[in-house]
């Protein structure tokens, strides 16, 4: 009888040290499979967030006129052109004179406007975060300057052929 209790306590130890080791194994397994679930996870966010930071967004506001008489600029050609990366952006400005690029963090970019019957900007910044620009942009002149270097050179050459005894150069002066 002595013999059958140690052999039936012995059998008891086993067993439950056989299910403590079983349900241990388990757990750590499962952990495991959490841990890399988890890994993945993380490694998928991190990467797909790594991609967003990457790039700023940055907002563009176009409108004609001046003070409160201002309006937007719908369909303003905008570009972005990186001047020391090779990454571009460009864009058109919707209803309300908005638009966004996203450019790279870091680096430097010159952004142009342009649009028909009004004059071209051109500015260069370095992206430090998503930033926004207002923008006015002035009508182009009807009579470039171009006619007035014309028209100067024009009345120059008919003062050269001018008989001097002729001209009073005080009226002539006055005249330019």
């Amino acid at each position: 009888m002595k013999r059958a209790k140690q052999l039936f306590i012995v059998l008891m130890l086993v067993s439950i040290f056989s299910f403590t080791v079983n349900i241990s194994a388990t757990i750590i397994k499962d952990k495991t499979q959490n841990n890399e679930t988890s890994n993945v996870q993380v490694k998928l966010v991190s990467e797909n967030t790594e991609s967003f930071q990457s790039y700023a967004e940055i907002t563009i506001f176009v409108y004609e006129g001046e003070g409160c008489a201002c309006e937007p600029l719908f369909e303003v050609d905008i570009w972005a052109y990186g001047m020391d990366i090779g990454h571009n952006d460009t864009n058109l400005t919707d209803e309300e004179g908005m638009c966004i690029l996203r450019l790279e963090y870091n680096f430097n970019y010159r952004v142009t406007f342009e649009k028909e019957g009004f004059q071209t900007v051109k500015f260069d910044f370095l992206v430090l975060d998503d930033q926004t620009f207002v923008f006015h942009l002035q009508e182009e002149e009807s009579i470039p300057i171009t006619k007035n270097a014309i028209i100067h050179k024009v009345l120059s050459r008919l003062k050269s052929r001018i008989p001097l005894n002729l001209l009073n150069p005080n009226q002539f002066q006055a005249f330019l």
